[in-house]
């Protein structure tokens, strides 16, 4: 009988799941400040940090590829097809019910908009592309999905990176090689991939950058992992200034001149060495990332992510920011920190009543479903 290798526990790296809670609202505030903005201008001197918020996606790429190649490293994952298909049933079991649960979310959106009278633009919603959504294809070439649940554009993404990359990171792992050239191929990579992102804005797909983008950052994430097994005088550096570096890329982000793709490439070049300072609890960066609010926020920050997009349309149907331009201030007020409670509340429901227990579910079926197949006895030779 073959013998399956399970990767262990491994014991949680806190800040860094803080600092998702921090890639999650970053997106959330990208999306949501322009309705922000125009309730309140006085916020207009943040614009330039807010329109960077996007690059919270590719912080969880580089983290998504740190984070599984820790997980099932590869001196305890072996090349077989057994851990292969775990490996992947739990990937599957972790991304798809928030991703099937917002998606019908937005499909009973979308139906009720027609018995309210509520205006959608259809054109995003097409039932045509419902079958990729539901694969998680619809950012792969010549799939169409339409755009639906906007952020699940890299859910399909990360989708592929668990099909296809990480076997990839798997093998480049398992060289043993030093902290320079782990550094060196991350770089070349991810780097590799800022500089020719325009050129793949040419494609004729749908988002054309988005399997290349997830490839590069996840593979720089694992290589990071690399490092970070290894224990090098270099990581232990990272670690101790990891508040000074947090500190400079929030000045470069707010301070920097908007509409300037090489300072923001120059920006997410720096994420892979944050992930690497917050890898321990040293500085007082990775203390704050620890804290108990963080960490929770960082648990729910998938739900966040996933399900932002129908608060910020259930949103416009019930409390559009055009009726509340010329409303009090304090009206204004509250209704962005409805927007950000009601964000917080349809995450902190998805996690609780959805994430967790169809995950747990669907793993506890998968062992089972293994234990029975090991357990069962060999055919007699000859039987057929």
């Amino acid at each position: 009988m073959p013998q399956t290798h399970h990767p262990v526990e491994r014991s949680e790296i806190r800040p860094l799941t803080g600092i998702r809670g921090i890639a999650a609202l970053a997106v959330v505030v990208f999306h949501f400040f322009p309705a922000w903005l125009s309730l309140l201008p006085g916020l207009a001197p943040l614009s330039r940090m807010a329109m960077r918020g996007c690059y919270g996606v590719d912080l969880f790429f580089v983290l998504s590829g740190f984070i599984i190649s820790y997980a099932y490293s590869a001196r305890e994952i072996r090349s077989n097809m057994a851990d292969y298909r775990r490996f992947i049933w739990f990937r599957f079991a972790r991304i798809y019910p928030n991703h099937l649960a917002t998606l019908m979310l937005l499909v009973a959106l979308v139906l009720g908009s027609h018995v309210f009278h509520y205006s959608v633009p259809y054109e995003n919603y097409p039932w045509s592309g419902l079958p990729a959504q539901l694969t998680m294809t619809h950012v792969w070439p010549f799939a169409y999905g339409g755009r639906w649940n906007l952020p699940s554009w890299s859910i399909s993404a990360e989708w592929f990176a668990y099909l296809a990359v990480f076997p990839v990171c798997q093998l480049l792992l398992n060289r043993g090689w030093s902290t320079a050239r782990l550094l060196a191929v991350a770089y070349l990579v991810f780097g590799g991939y800022c500089v020719f992102r325009p050129f793949l804005l040419w494609l004729p797909f749908d988002r054309p950058t988005a399997l290349p983008n997830v490839a590069a950052e996840f593979i720089a994430g694992s290589m990071l992992y690399g490092v970070y097994r290894a224990g090098s005088p270099f990581l232990h550096f990272l670690q101790k200034h990891a508040t000074a570096l947090f500190i400079l890329i929030l000045a470069v982000a707010a301070l920097a001149p908007g509409q300037n793709p090489w300072i923001d490439r120059l920006v997410i070049l720096t994420f892979p060495l944050l992930l690497a300072s917050l890898s321990s609890e040293e500085s007082l960066a990775g203390k704050m990332f620890s804290s108990a609010l963080w960490v929770w926020l960082g648990n729910i920050s998938y739900a966040i992510y996933m399900s932002h997009s129908f608060a910020a349309q259930f949103f416009r149907f019930v409390a559009p920011e055009e009726k509340y331009l010329h409303a009090p201030l304090s009206m204004r007020l509250v209704l962005v920190a409805a927007h950000l409670a009601a964000v917080i509340a349809i995450a902190a429901a998805l996690y609780y009543a959805v994430e967790v227990p169809c995950r747990n579910w669907m793993r506890r079926l998968f062992i089972a479903r293994q234990k029975h197949t090991e357990a069962r006895p060999l055919e007699p030779t000859g039987s057929r």
